[in-house]
């Protein structure tokens, strides 16, 4: 796998599929979620590395128009800064429907 540097973020991307199976395009999902794949070292402030607030396998939800698509050994997936993630999004098992 790909080893980010410094505040990089690379994620997996998880595509929004209706009940039927249909997926939905990207264009019409009101927000990106995806799985951390692989995390840089962290942040620099200050002069010192700061270490990043989130872990490999949250599930994170960023800006719309943040990161960059590419492509590695046939999967897609993000690139992000941590200042672009909104948020993590708990387990399944934990969303209140």
């Amino acid at each position: 796998m790909i080893r980010p540097l410094l505040d990089k973020i690379i994620v997996k991307q998880i595509r929004a599929v209706t009940s039927s199976g249909i997926i939905i395009p990207d264009n019409v999902v009101q927000d990106k979620r995806g799985t951390i794949v692989a995390l840089g070292e962290g942040d620099i402030l200050d002069g010192k590395i700061m270490p990043l607030k989130v872990v490999v396998g949250d599930i994170v939800i960023w800006f719309d128009f943040a990161g960059h698509a590419f492509e590695y050994e046939g999967e897609e997936y993000i690139v992000i800064r941590q200042s672009d993630i909104i948020g993590v999004v708990p387990p399944k098992s934990f969303l209140v429907h």
